[in-house]
């Protein structure tokens, strides 16, 4: 089991993403933008910030790299709906992976799963 902060501003996905992190027997915590991830971030240590590309204020790459430098060892993810190849490769140049919209439960713990395993 891991220790997951899903960050997404769009209330249906926060939800569905949460429900299915939960069904594969994971711990997860839930915020609608990167301001509140990095408060949570400053007060308990997560394995793993699932967060959506698309946010208001900082987006997910600017939250990835605040992540990154104050938490290390924590894996970022970034899930998003690419607007073009090139940005979703710019933004694999910044995180730990990514993982396209619409995903399934399937892609989701295939992706979470591999992440883990890699930060063991």
């Amino acid at each position: 089991m891991a220790r997951i902060l899903v960050v997404d501003d769009e209330a249906d996905v926060l939800e569905y993403s949460c429900e299915l992190l939960r069904a594969l027997g994971h711990e997860v915590e839930a915020v609608s933008s990167a301001e509140r991830a990095l408060l949570r971030l400053h007060r308990h240590t997560f394995d793993l910030v699932l967060t959506d590309f698309s946010l208001p204020g900082l987006n997910g790459v600017e939250l990835a790299r605040v992540v990154k430098k104050q938490a290390p060892t924590t894996l970022v993810g970034i899930v998003s709906g690419w607007e073009s190849s090139d940005q979703k490769e710019a933004v694999e140049q910044e995180v730990d992976f990514v993982l396209p919209k619409p995903f399934t439960l399937k892609d989701l713990q295939r992706v979470v799963e591999a992440q883990l395993k890699r930060r063991e």
